[in-house]
């Protein structure tokens, strides 16, 4: 395959080549074919750079094109990232939530704790005072059955009293 710049030397010889009644006024301007010829081989120059940019432009498309499929695959692994951080940032809000409910119901169950250790102090404060009274009851009963033991068997008491009483009333 010829190359751009052998295509373009192709068409300028042609160009170049005269042809009948051209030819004629062509020999008659020797003096100007160098300057053609330094045109030519601007013009040249020229092609050469234009076909390297073109070549350049077919090696840059090509990297263009390799670098598609890894970017195509970038955006799509992107797009997965993005969708898998929505779906824990929406867990992340329901455990923030349900941290939010657990922690308002241990703060309930601490003060039903300490009000039923409250309680609880109450009743144990309550229960000793029982405890005292029923002592101090136990004591007081023990003593006055002790009196009336002592009293029933001692002359003048009550009790011999009323058993007196009892045979002064029979008389």
């Amino acid at each position: 395959m010829r190359t751009f710049w052998d295509q373009v030397v192709a068409l300028v010889e042609q160009g170049d080549r005269p042809q009948g009644a051209r030819e004629a006024r062509l020999i008659g301007h020797e003096s100007v074919m160098p300057q053609v010829g330094a045109r030519s081989a601007a013009l040249k120059a020229q092609c050469e750079d234009i076909g390297r940019s073109l070549d350049h432009l077919e090696r840059l498309r090509g990297l263009f094109q390799s670098f598609l499929s890894p970017v195509s695959e970038l955006v799509l692994e992107f797009e997965a990232c993005n969708g898998r951080l929505e779906e824990t940032t929406a867990k992340l809000a329901a455990l923030e939530e349900a941290h939010r409910d657990l922690a308002a119901r241990h703060a309930a169950a601490l003060e039903d704790r300490d009000r039923l250790a409250e309680q609880g102090r109450a009743f144990a404060e309550s229960e000793a005072a029982l405890r005292a009274a029923t002592a101090r009851c136990a004591a007081l009963e023990a003593r006055l059955a002790t009196r009336i033991d002592q009293e029933a068997g001692a002359p003048g008491s009550l009790e011999g009293s009323v058993k007196g009483g009892e045979r002064g009333v029979a008389t």
